[in-house]
């Protein structure tokens, strides 16, 4: 592999990021969670990438750039995550509150 492949996988991972992002916006849970195992992949491809040789100066100044933008796009996805994992833990919350008076008022009417 060689520079240009290491500038292709950060292109990737920089574009599998952004798809991750609308997914999540529109709670599209199978896809994001499809793009999430393509993203791991590309992250794999990318270690192999940097064991083997080193990025020239201009490649740097680019990969610097696709990795910040990468890293927007995850705290964006970081953000949008933990919202709906708040939102799922009160409705988990609630079912179990519903749950609980339910038995409670069962008890009661026998």
């Amino acid at each position: 592999m060689n520079a240009d492949d290491t500038i292709v996988v950060y292109e990737r991972l920089l574009a599998l990021a952004e798809q991750m992002l609308i997914a999540a916006n529109q709670r599209e849970w199978q896809d994001f969670e499809d793009l999430d195992v393509s993203y791991t992949q590309q992250i794999d491809m990318l270690m192999a990438c940097s064991k083997q040789q080193s990025l020239s100066p201009e490649a740097n100044i680019k990969a610097e750039r696709l990795l910040t933008d990468i890293i927007a796009s995850n705290a964006k996805l970081f953000d949008i995550t933990r919202l709906w994992q708040e939102e799922l833990a009160l409705m988990i919350n609630s079912v179990d509150t519903e749950q609980k008076l339910q038995q409670a008022y069962n008890k009661n009417t026998y």
